[in-house]
């Protein structure tokens, strides 16, 4: 994946019609800026996702779970900021939509502005308490925050809503886990970890977490997470999982070394690279 601005004209000029904003507004404008100046921008729309979305949404005008789907294709291309007017327009059409909440929330999250994200989260679970994600975006505005009890408090809770299946919540699980180390909670850290064992089967994304929890427990080494050709996500996600590792265990110095490749990659949307970028912050 290649840091580069999106590059179809005519989406960005149907989104800019259906949303009523500047025409051209969502292809200049750059998605994130980092503290240091760094701009990153929306991906191509390669698989034509939006203009999908937008051909189903023009068939039924109005239909808030199409509204919503539109909005989710342009976070899928990582144009965050279109997915966040998208939203606003579904809420025009209904006020109350816990999953709203949640979708804006996480592309707020996104995009770094924690204070919206965390309204919007908040206000996800306050009308909807069995919105996993939302509790999941929600453990790591904890986590960035350094409230590691209530990020811990919030994973258990997604955990919780997949039956406190390891295997369904494995993301959780490894969050849960360094909540539990970062909050100097170590034996709720281990026994955690105890349920993860070896012959677990995971499939697709989730077994970088699994992959993750199992360098926790010794039972794979660095290089083996990394061995391959792993996608900048894949990257960025095992790195920072390797760095926080080493920096609950006092080793700052490998830590970092980590957390600076996690952000060295395209991934800036990740919630590692957003951890990342955090602990470097702090580490300063």
């Amino acid at each position: 994946m290649v840091e580069r601005r999106v590059g179809v004209l005519t989406l960005g000029v149907v989104a800019c019609l259906l949303l009523g904003a500047p025409a051209l507004r969502a292809q200049d404008e750059p998605q994130y800026t980092s503290v240091s100046g760094k701009k990153y921008y929306a991906q191509t729309d390669t698989q034509n996702q939006v203009a999908e979305a937008k051909k189903k949404l023009d068939a039924e005008p109005g239909n808030v779970t199409l509204t919503i789907a539109l909005g989710d294709a342009y976070a899928a291309v990582w144009n965050h900021r279109e997915a966040i007017r998208v939203y606003d327009r579904a809420f025009e059409l209904d006020k109350a939509n816990a999953l709203l909440h949640q979708q804006r929330g996480h592309r707020h999250l996104s995009i770094r502005q924690l204070d919206k994200a965390r309204a919007d989260l908040e206000q996800a679970v306050a009308m909807d308490a069995k919105l996993a994600s939302a509790w999941y975006y929600l453990g790591l505005l904890e986590y960035l925050a350094g409230r590691f009890d209530k990020a811990a408090a919030a994973y258990e809770k997604n955990l919780a809503l997949a039956d406190d299946d390891v295997v369904r919540g494995i993301a959780a699980v490894d969050w849960l886990y360094m909540s539990y180390r970062r909050g100097k909670q170590d034996e709720k850290a281990k026994t955690l970890l105890d349920r993860v064992t070896p012959d677990l089967k995971i499939e697709g994304n989730p077994r970088l977490y699994f992959n993750r929890l199992l360098f926790y427990k010794g039972l794979k080494q660095e290089a083996d997470l990394l061995a391959g050709s792993p996608s900048d996500i894949e990257l960025t996600t095992l790195r920072y999982g390797i760095g926080s590792f080493y920096f609950c265990n006092g080793d700052r110095a490998a830590a970092r070394a980590q957390f600076e490749k996690a952000v060295a990659t395209t991934a800036w949307p990740a919630l590692a690279f957003i951890a990342a970028e955090n602990d470097l912050r702090q580490m300063r």
